[in-house]
């Protein structure tokens, strides 16, 4: 199996080359595009342009011109796939632009997937996670707090992902208060132009 070079070696870090991809798929692919109203002029013009949401380009041109299949799934990864933003495009809440760290344009019209630190408006995702908490907490009665409890828990957790990985070293947070609380002393030490981006990772 080929090594990839990857920030996390848990993501997809190995590729398995298992079949020559047949004329007939080739075909087969243009023609799902077809039906769709678009055409093109080569089998190797479609995939450049919907390789990935095709099949997180699985399908590979070798120096000899022929396109093989590749199995992409890592027995010992942590996830099966990783997309910018995902279900968390609408996550990042920036600060009103009389507001902002930076004079970048940012295209408010769309979600935002990434955006300078000093840029996110991070009391504004506190207020947003205080709000939810306030909306779920009469119907969620498995809950063993109180509700300034669960508010206080949704603002704490409210800017905290998952994981996160800076200068090249991947930090798992999960649920963990210690790593929370490292996550937000190392943010608490980035210049305000640092550029937050935000992964959607899926088990």
């Amino acid at each position: 199996m080929k090594k990839f070079d990857s920030v996390n070696p848990n993501l997809w870090t190995a590729a398995e080359c298992l079949d020559v991809l047949s004329e007939g798929e080739k075909e087969q692919i243009l023609n799902y595009y077809s039906r769709n109203g678009l055409t093109f002029a080569s089998f190797e013009e479609c995939y450049e342009k919907f390789g990935y949401d095709y099949n997180y380009n699985s399908f590979r041109k070798h120096d000899d011109g022929i396109w093989y299949y590749y199995n992409v799934y890592n027995p010992d990864c942590e996830y099966d796939t990783i997309r910018l933003g995902g279900r968390y495009s609408n996550w990042l809440i920036l600060k009103p632009e009389s507001e902002q760290f930076s004079n970048v344009k940012y295209d408010r019209e769309r979600d935002i997937n990434c955006a300078l630190l000093g840029d996110i408006d991070i009391e504004a995702m506190r207020n947003d996670a205080e709000k939810t908490a306030r909306e779920e907490y009469p119907t969620d009665y498995g809950r063993n707090c109180t509700e300034e409890e669960l508010v206080e828990e949704y603002r704490r957790w409210a800017f905290v992902p998952t994981a996160f990985v800076i200068d090249g070293t991947w930090y798992p947070i999960e649920e963990d208060e210690e790593m929370r609380a490292n996550f937000e002393k190392i943010l608490a030490n980035q210049p305000q132009d640092t550029l937050i981006t935000i992964f959607d990772t899926h088990f």
